[in-house]
């Protein structure tokens, strides 16, 4: 559900843009890719807080092997019996108008900052530095 309001957002944003009316379907595919890429680091580094393990994911040996498996992932899901067009007609028929464009700018620039958030919070975790150095 969040990943879908944001691909709206920034579908949105995307069809707004003049320079990428050829290809609408690229900037929304990486921005949730990337926004991917971060939760699942956040849920890695949690888990190797938890546990005594460390998992070597995201090393330098395989970080762009992952990278680009995530993004093919999230296009092809999106592509998917043309998935994509169905949220997108599925939102305009909830909604009689788009919203404006500070308001999709805003809705993606917030899910980031969250997402970065939470990141650095389970990096801490894992770390055991910051608010988590007693435990």
């Amino acid at each position: 559900m969040l990943y879908n309001s944001l691909f709206i957002h920034s579908y949105i944003l995307a069809l707004r843009s003049k320079s990428n009316q050829d290809m609408p379907l690229f900037i929304p595919v990486m921005l949730i890719g990337l926004c991917l890429a971060l939760n699942l680091m956040s849920i890695l580094f949690f888990v190797e807080g938890v546990t005594t393990q460390r998992l070597e994911i995201f090393n330098n040996k395989n970080e762009y092997v992952v990278g680009v498996l995530i993004y093919c992932s999230v296009f092809l899901y999106y592509l998917h019996k043309k998935r994509y067009k169905r949220i997108f007609e599925t939102y305009k028929a909830k909604h009689s108008e788009p919203p404006a464009i500070w308001w999709s700018i805003m809705v993606v620039a917030l899910y980031y900052l969250v997402s970065v958030f939470i990141v650095f919070l389970s990096g801490f975790y894992r770390n055991k530095d910051w608010i988590f150095s007693g435990l």
